[in-house]
């Protein structure tokens, strides 16, 4: 058997049926005797595997091992859900072509994500999407065309990396902001990577001592603890603190201790006694138990003084540190056994407070959700690849004066998605809008 699949077995033994998994061979069975690629097999594999690792369906499991794939001869009868999911993949994957090379703007890349967020009627289709630039990332090295390897990078570390966030997975957006940072912006990674020589190595030794001296500790006194490890912060989150502060001096972070234990009461136990063996810096403290960040992390971060060397302390459960690799589907792993031990949720989905989440079906908790984070708004794109912004239920000629005044006064007829519309023609997320004018110089300007 495929070591990978083997992987994908032992991934979802615990919460996967037997006759999920065998769905999940039949079809890895049939893609490999009707002669698909066998590199195309295996890098859908990975997806695939990926996904159980994040504890995900068998469905997009399935889908995982389909996507990008020609099912032409593929005999196998799949459910609706397989079905829709790679509908949505498809058209998403047409749009991105039209969208990829235009990533310098920031306000540009926001729109691109919520674009991606408006386009999807499944989180499931978000979810395969980030996965796949994981893992393109991770053979990125192998790309002879520097051209492509750039712009690659500066779309996931601009698009999906944020994405990947906001949906809860820190995990892997970290991932992406490691592989694509050295890519996308060559210059800023070099001055980072400068800046940090050999400090990680001599922060390690201190942070052992540190971790044996907080273990002695923890036992004496009885406190119970799962884990205690070293975090590296990336180079990438590194270079954004360095251009908040625009000095390399004031983060405190670049190694951080991380305490797993098992109890929200553990946590604050195991605060304070970090804070009786070494002195808090003032303003250093974050409690992101009681008011977590937007994405829904939860721990509590303390930086200490030991030996006059900062160290920054992060504590949580077992369960926080599970959820950010499992994002937004942790509402449905954790819902059979833990749901009650943790209701917090990202002060952006403030609408999602009442939601019963054992009863209310999946795909319409992630309508209130893409709702809280897109509000009334739809995202269409011009024939130059970007993405704009408009109220729900705006119409070409809206789109024109949003571009430009020039181009709304000289309006003379709308094209969506290459068909001629009326200016009363409602669009709706995705549309691909050409706008003529009266005056080809205007045109010109605007849309070339």
């Amino acid at each position: 058997m495929n070591n990978l699949l083997k992987q994908i077995n032992n991934n979802t033994k615990e919460y996967l049926t037997e006759s999920d998994y065998q769905n999940i061979l039949k079809t890895y069975a049939e893609l490999y005797n009707k002669s698909q690629s066998n590199e195309e097999i295996e890098y859908n594999l990975s997806l695939a595997n990926q996904a159980s690792k994040m504890k995900l369906d068998a469905d997009t499991i399935i889908t995982c091992l389909l996507f990008n794939l020609n099912k032409k001869n593929i005999e196998t009868k799949f459910n609706t859900n397989i079905l829709n999911l790679l509908k949505e993949l498809d058209n998403i994957n047409k749009i991105e072509e039209k969208i990829l090379t235009n990533t310098k703007r920031e306000r540009s890349a926001e729109n691109k994500r919520n674009l991606l967020i408006a386009m999807s009627q499944d989180h499931r289709v978000l979810i395969i999407k980030i996965i796949d630039t994981l893992k393109r990332l991770e053979k990125i090295h192998l790309e002879k065309n520097s051209t492509k390897k750039y712009i690659e990078s500066i779309h996931a570390i601009k698009v999906y990396a944020p994405l990947a966030y906001r949906l809860g997975f820190e995990g892997i957006c970290s991932q992406i902001e490691k592989l694509s940072f050295p890519h996308a912006y060559p210059k800023q990674y070099k001055l980072t990577k400068r800046f940090l020589g050999d400090k990680y190595e001599k922060l390690e030794k201190e942070l052992i001592k540190a971790k044996q001296e907080i273990e002695v500790f923890l036992n004496k006194n009885n406190l119970q603890f799962n884990s205690i490890e070293f975090r590296r912060k990336q180079f990438y989150s590194i270079w954004k603190k360095y251009k908040k502060h625009n000095n390399f001096s004031q983060i405190y972070d670049i190694i951080a201790i991380r305490i797993i234990t098992n109890t929200i009461n553990d946590c604050y136990l195991i605060l304070d006694m970090i804070h009786s063996l070494w002195p808090p810096i003032e303003d250093r403290f974050k409690d992101y138990i009681k008011v977590p960040k937007q994405n829904n992390y939860q721990a509590l971060h303390t930086t200490i003084l030991r030996n006059n060397q900062p160290i920054e302390v992060q504590i949580k459960t077992q369960e926080m540190y599970d959820r950010s690799h499992t994002g937004i589907t942790s509402h449905w792993v954790y819902s059979l056994t833990k749901l009650n031990t943790w209701n917090k949720i990202p002060k952006k989905l403030k609408t999602l407070e009442n939601i019963n989440f054992k009863t209310t079906p999946k795909n319409e908790v992630f309508k209130i959700y893409k709702h809280d984070i897109l509000k009334d708004n739809i995202f269409v794109i011009s024939p130059k690849g970007d993405v704009y912004s408009l109220p729900q239920n705006s119409t070409p000629l809206d789109f024109a004066y949003k571009i430009h005044t020039d181009i709304g006064n000289n309006y003379l007829q709308a094209y969506v998605n290459n068909k001629k519309v009326k200016p009363t023609h409602i669009l709706k997320s995705g549309d691909i809008v050409k706008i003529k004018t009266k005056t080809y110089f205007t045109l010109k300007k605007y849309f070339n």
